[in-house]
């Protein structure tokens, strides 16, 4: 399935010029309405009309906002907004263990995908594996909570119920992009079975960079989140309102990502663009918060622990990059060898401080 062709980012230059933090301009990304992919009837000129939409926006942006997708953002802006408030004494008790992708809580400067300091706090959740089940593979793992009487009742409930929604639009996604491909529409989800049990939905509280000011005294410079590409096939972002941070790399420039309220935003991963020969755009991405206090929910929507990576790509990828050595490029040799949750599982590795 090869579906145009896109820029070579260099990601390390921008690494480095990540200071350059001045006002910069807002870019119009496509916006697409899902709702007639999630509807049974929906006729086949509407359907061809959202994948077609899909398609393009991955091949001129790599991201998108995504509209119709039944989701209440504002009730779970504010249930993230309940964990974060909690007393950091709670929220250390559920700190993320190292058993498969880590769940829990994650303290300011316990991860970064550069040698910056990411100035945020973050929760960790993904499929509910029962506690008597032993995990299948490096990428599952059991559900870290706080508890009921901290929390409020029918929280975990609600994240739960949260994270199956997003995992069902991510799938909903795969049949449009596998219509637009002219292929069966469970075709990219074939590819996608059971990743739902090893994907994982992040909770982040990004914060002003002060916040960060007596406690780190190393001398780095601070980010919200450093430039990367995504790892996996598709990412889902739930934006706070009104609160910019993200920002999207395209012609050699930083450009706003505004929140639209209501709307998601969503972005092709490294997987899903090797997967198309190239032809979609991984897209390079960064989160600032100098000033601000911001929330975002991120689903990291993965293809089967299984399955190979592709080694077709034209751009530069952060999945091929050792992000605790300088960005220094993993060899295809090994990359051959592993399947692509064993490869995730030491990527996850990298980012932990």
């Amino acid at each position: 399935m090869i579906l145009g062709n896109i820029p070579i980012f260099d990601i390390h230059t921008s690494i480095q010029s990540i200071n350059s933090e001045m006002s910069s301009p807002s870019i119009q990304i496509p916006v697409i309405n899902i709702e007639p992919l999630l509807q049974a009837d929906s006729s086949d000129e509407s359907r061809q009309a959202i994948a077609a939409a899909l398609d393009q926006s991955c091949k001129s942006h790599g991201v998108f906002y995504l509209q119709g997708h039944g989701i209440g953002t504002s009730r779970i802006l504010d249930a993230m907004k309940r964990f974060f408030a909690l007393p950091h004494s709670v929220k250390v008790s559920i700190a993320a263990k190292a058993e498969g992708i880590s769940r829990g809580y994650i303290g300011m400067g316990e991860e970064s995908g550069s040698d910056l300091l990411e100035v945020k706090e973050a929760f960790s959740y993904g499929y509910p594996l029962p506690k008597d089940q032993k995990p299948a593979n490096s990428l599952q793992g059991h559900n870290r909570w706080p508890a009921e009487q901290e929390i409020g009742q029918g929280w975990e409930d609600a994240m739960l119920a949260f994270y199956e929604s997003m995992c069902q639009i991510a799938r909903t996604l795969t049949t449009g992009f596998s219509i637009a491909a002219g292929e069966k529409e469970n075709y990219l989800g074939s590819f996608c079975e059971g990743g739902e049990t090893i994907s994982m939905m992040r909770l982040f509280h990004y914060l002003p960079y002060k916040a960060a000011d007596g406690r780190f005294k190393d001398g780095r410079d601070r980010v919200g989140s450093s430039p990367h590409t995504d790892w996996g096939f598709l990412t889902l972002i739930l934006q706070e309102d009104a609160v910019p941070g993200l920002q999207l790399f395209l012609d050699n420039e930083w450009h706003d990502i505004q929140p639209l309220p209501g709307a998601l935003v969503v972005n092709c991963g490294d997987y899903f663009s090797l997967l198309t020969g190239g032809n979609y755009i991984s897209p390079l991405h960064r989160v600032i918060s100098s000033g601000n206090e911001r929330l975002s929910a991120v689903l990291f929507y993965y293809p089967a622990f299984d399955a190979k990576i592709p080694l077709m790509g034209k751009q530069q990828y952060s999945l091929f990059s050792d992000q605790q050595q300088g960005g220094v490029s993993v060899s295809k040799d090994e990359l051959a060898e592993k399947s692509f949750g064993e490869f995730i599982a030491e990527k996850w590795m990298q980012v932990k401080r």
